[in-house]
């Protein structure tokens, strides 16, 4: 019981329960519409149908997953001390968490090696990055977190679990440097070869273009990998902390009260993270900024407009 009690909400003072549980709940919302957004986006316009695009959804797909099944049920966590204290919800929380966790810190290492590729290799990118390499890369990020989680139930096997979770999240982080690395020095290469006010060729020009096209969608993502850094991090190194010292049989002294609060804090500010992707999305990305617009303006609100007015909304009209 004193293993699981530190993963359930017990012991929080009312005021921080309700601090927390109202950042969890609003979160939830912005999360789930901002992720749904973005996946009918892409869905809906053709020329969004991109190889690239579709690891945005995979992205999108775990940020829903957390606004739509993981926060709220953190949210009752908090708000109810009896839901706060039942062990099987919080290793629910810990293993959903623990897996869309690993699966977004896998697609984002994807999503980097695919930026690296449509820039390093953006005459024959198709060649190194095929279909079939696609589907295999991207169902690997969501199996692995899923049979990796299984082991974190047996004490035998916790620490074979923190152990590869350690090793995946450095795995991750060599990946992510390496690609943006090699990526940055492959533009100041191309900034010397082709100076931008050069009297170049229209094939060089295009190319110019695309490459800079792509690193501009690079910076985005290296954004968007530095927000999930910011909010995750925290509370795997409060976790990797609290394991430490249980090991080690630490006394956490008068601090140990607030353990239960922190833990939540860390925890809050990791979920929020699948709010500011779409948010991101939004402010950088042109492409999908249009479509957003022309999807909530066209789809959405014309129609719920004509159909308050009694209107027939047609098929050709309605796209």
């Amino acid at each position: 019981m004193d293993t699981c009690s530190v993963l359930g909400a017990n012991f929080m003072q009312k005021a921080a329960r309700i601090i927390l549980g109202m950042i969890n709940t609003t979160t939830c919302f912005t999360a789930t519409f901002g992720n749904l957004l973005i996946i009918l986006v892409i869905f809906h316009y053709k020329s969004l149908r991109r190889r690239s695009n579709y690891l945005i959804v995979c992205l999108a797909l775990t940020d829903l997953t957390v606004g739509l099944v993981l926060q709220p049920i953190a949210s009752a966590q908090i708000f109810a001390e009896s839901i706060g204290k039942d062990c099987k919800v919080a290793y629910a929380v810990t293993y959903i968490g623990a897996m869309l966790c690993g699966a977004s810190s896998w697609i984002l290492t994807l999503i980097s090696y695919d930026r690296y590729l449509h820039l390093v290799k953006l005459q024959n990118y198709n060649m190194y990055m095929t279909k079939r390499k696609l589907r295999f890369m991207v169902t690997f990020c969501w199996v692995y977190p899923i049979c990796l989680g299984f082991l974190m139930f047996s004490d035998v096997t916790l620490d074979i679990y923190y152990a590869l979770l350690v090793l995946s999240a450095n795995f991750n982080v060599l990946v992510i440097v390496f690609c943006y690395w090699k990526s940055y020095k492959f533009i100041k290469e191309k900034a010397k070869i082709f100076p931008r006010n050069a009297g170049l060729t229209q094939a060089s020009n295009n190319e110019t273009d695309k490459i800079r096209h792509h690193w501009k969608l690079a910076k985005t993502f290296a954004l968007i990998i530095g927000c999930y850094l910011l909010c995750w991090t925290p509370m795997v190194i409060f976790v990797v902390y609290l394991m430490i010292a249980r090991k080690a049989k630490l006394s956490f002294g008068d601090f140990e009260p607030y353990l239960y609060t922190i833990y939540q804090m860390t925890l809050v500010m990791g979920y929020s993270n699948s709010s500011m992707n779409p948010v991101i999305y939004f402010w950088r990305n042109k492409e999908l900024k249009a479509g957003m617009k022309q999807f909530v303006i066209n789809t959405i609100l014309r129609r719920q407009y004509l159909l308050k007015e009694n209107v027939n909304v047609s098929v050709q009209s309605s796209t």
